[in-house]
């Protein structure tokens, strides 16, 4: 009896064991297929002539979503890349709305030559102002940063490649895309202080002085002279009739001298950002054709005034499947865009971001009576002050050799 129920218990295990395992195997599988890491092991990323699985690409890429696009308020893509991805330097030279960040993949490549790096859109080398490109628009786009560059698109590739994939309609219902979007803007730093017209007169004043001691003039005949000339040096009195001569001989105001006005130019010359931008697009498609197709308005506008970027867009991109041989498209794009840029590089004089900084608030924007009123024009409307020949002339001299305080 012992014996057969030992010959028994091996006889019954086995296909336990069988059915343990089989189902073991059946679950490992279905695991792989479903589970989001079997995804992420098969992202698929756009490379030259086509599409790759990440883990089979050999080179260095990095792949940004158009949901990480779309979350920032750009205004061109090369905005989009910043911090993005690792390795690539993005550096923008001033806040004018459209203007290009300079990108640099793999440094700076070349002394003569040019160290962008190329984009390609949509599979073609694309040459045009890539401000003509919607945010909007794209799908993904993907950075190539290593050799391989130069081995998929030659030397136009020795600086990097950003590859820019267009969105196309998807197999299913049709889908309606309508986004507003609207935002403010202001300096990110507090601009520097500026001396009150008080503190600026007897400055002025004591720098004049300074200018006329000499071994054959005294302190006190400097400072007389000073007194006398300061306001014919700045070519206007903001105190008014009342005190011709604002400040006395030691250097102070005189008492009860107050302006008349104080005009900031920073306050005349900058404003509030403001970015309006409208999206719609649609798209659809069928087991073998797909369309899409967008519309957009942008219109940024910067702190300076002046300053402002304004676009329409439009793109239609067609698919069709004529024959399993035979594929037919179309992707046809047009951008009217307009770029208002006042000089604002630190190399200009007449660099509208530093003229409001360096002109005295004494320096009225409008004409002004002597009592310090607004001169009105026959219409009622301020009349600006352009000044005359001498005060343009001693206004020329004074911004060559202003204070620095």
């Amino acid at each position: 009896m012992i014996s057969k129920n030992l010959i028994n218990s091996k006889i019954w295990i086995p296909p336990v064991a069988a059915f343990f395992f089989g189902i073991a195997n059946v679950n490992g599988q279905e695991t792989k297929k479903d589970t989001l890491r079997e995804k992420e092991i098969d992202e698929v990323v756009v490379v030259a002539y086509g599409k790759a699985k990440k883990t089979s690409y050999t080179g260095s890429v990095a792949t940004i979503s158009s949901e990480k696009i779309n979350n920032r308020p750009v205004t061109n893509i090369t905005k989009a890349l910043e911090g993005q991805v690792p390795g690539l330097q993005a550096v923008s030279s001033s806040g004018q709305p459209g203007s290009t960040a300079s990108i640099r993949i793999r440094g700076i490549g070349s002394v003569s030559a040019s160290s962008n790096p190329l984009f390609v859109v949509d599979g073609m080398p694309f040459d045009g102002n890539i401000n003509s490109i919607s945010p909007n628009d794209i799908e993904s786009i993907s950075v190539l940063k290593d050799a391989t560059a130069s081995s998929l698109y030659g030397s136009r590739g020795a600086n990097g490649v950003i590859i820019v994939t267009t969105k196309s309609g998807k197999k299913g219902e049709a889908r309606v895309n309508f986004n507003i979007s609207q935002g403010f803007s202001s300096r990110a730093v507090k601009d520097y202080e500026q001396v009150s017209t008080d503190q600026y007169f007897q400055l002025y004043w004591e720098a004049l002085r300074n200018g006329y001691k000499s071994s054959q003039v005294s302190s006190q005949q400097a400072a007389q002279m000073a007194t006398d000339n300061l306001v014919n040096a700045l070519g206007i009195n903001p105190y008014g009739s009342k005190f011709p001569k604002p400040v006395g001989t030691d250097g102070k105001l005189l008492s009860g001298a107050t302006p008349l006005w104080n005009d900031d130019w920073r306050d005349i010359l900058q404003r509030v950002a403001s970015r309006n931008q409208v999206d719609l697009d649609f798209s659809g498609g069928n087991e073998k054709s797909n369309y899409f197709f967008s519309l957009g308005y942008l219109d940024d506008k910067g702190i300076a005034i002046g300053s402002g970027f304004r676009k329409y867009s439009s793109r239609l991109k067609i698919n069709s499947e004529v024959k399993k041989w035979l594929n037919v498209g179309a992707n046809l794009a047009y951008t009217n865009s307009l770029q208002e840029a006042p000089p604002s590089s630190d190399s200009r004089t007449d660099n509208i971001i530093n003229a409001a900084r360096v002109i005295p608030s004494f320096y009225p924007y409008y004409e002004r009576n002597a009592d310090g009123s607004y001169k009105l024009d026959a219409g009622g409307n301020y009349i600006y002050d352009f000044g005359n020949t001498a005060r343009q002339v001693l206004c020329r001299i004074k911004m060559q050799q202003r204070l620095y305080l």
